[in-house]
């Protein structure tokens, strides 16, 4: 099924005559590294014509240099009988590796497909600007501190096993919620973990009192101090705003 997909797409772009290619690194649950293609074309089949965005494949990635990574997106082209001189833009981030004028991956490919005008991806640009507005406020940045300072103590395997239970017992109609880690690099996506917190903050609060009691007492003092934390009008405050302007800033992400 996925082949018979694939080939449509693949015709799909052949017809339309031009495309955009979309290239980022990701890890697998394996944590083995690959590079995700995604095409853009304008698909002539639908009435009106309609712009399509279609995932095409992965491929492992055993090296990240630029003449690694332009060497993959080519011989991926090939494979699928895509002509470079038809590609119109590459997008990726804004890595110097990908996005080197001089011997950056857009570079490479320019070689080959002259037409290919380097776009730095806008959702990139916008995780930029939310890192950089965090890391120049002080009631930001000791706030989302304070989350990953959470998930790291409620994530170990003792306490995760207190969380999960008490969200069974105090929302016991609901499926449990797991925190997730703060990324850097998809910054939108803290609204989902700001989400979890709100949504589970009473059970957050009843397992920080319980790990405050523990025999461990390097983990009840960590717990001790998050729960006085969390108790506090400052966190709250933060949880409400920060949950507002993250779940603006994830939609404009995902049109991004």
């Amino acid at each position: 099924m996925a082949t018979l997909v694939r080939k449509k797409i693949c015709s799909s772009i052949q017809k339309a005559g031009f495309y955009s290619l979309m290239v980022d690194e990701t890890k697998d649950l394996s944590k083995q590294k690959q590079i995700s293609f995604v095409v853009r074309y304008v698909d002539g089949d639908t009435k009106p014509a309609a712009i399509k965005e279609r995932f095409l494949t992965f491929h492992s990635a055993a090296s990240l240099d630029a003449e690694s990574l332009t060497q993959y997106i080519l011989n991926t082209l090939s494979n699928y009988n895509l002509d470079p001189q038809l590609m119109v833009s590459q997008g990726y981030d804004g890595a110097a590796v990908m996005s080197g004028h001089c011997s950056g991956v857009q570079q490479c490919v320019r070689q080959v497909a002259p037409h290919a005008i380097y776009v730095h991806c806008y959702a990139h640009i916008l995780n930029l600007v939310l890192v950089d507005c965090v890391k120049n406020n002080s009631f930001a940045s000791e706030f989302f501190s304070l989350l990953q300072s959470l998930y790291v103590l409620l994530s170990t395997s003792k306490a995760h096993v207190v969380f999960i239970d008490k969200q069974k017992e105090l929302y016991p109609n609901k499926p449990t919620k797991e925190l997730k880690r703060l990324s850097d690099t998809r910054y939108a996506c803290r609204s989902l973990t700001l989400d979890v917190i709100a949504g589970t903050y009473d059970c957050i609060i009843a397992t920080l009192e319980h790990i405050a009691e523990d025999a461990d007492k390097a983990k009840a003092i960590e717990a001790a101090g998050l729960l006085h934390q969390a108790h506090s009008f400052k966190f709250l405050a933060c949880l409400i705003i920060f949950q507002r302007l993250m779940n603006i800033t994830k939609s404009l992400s995902d049109q991004l």
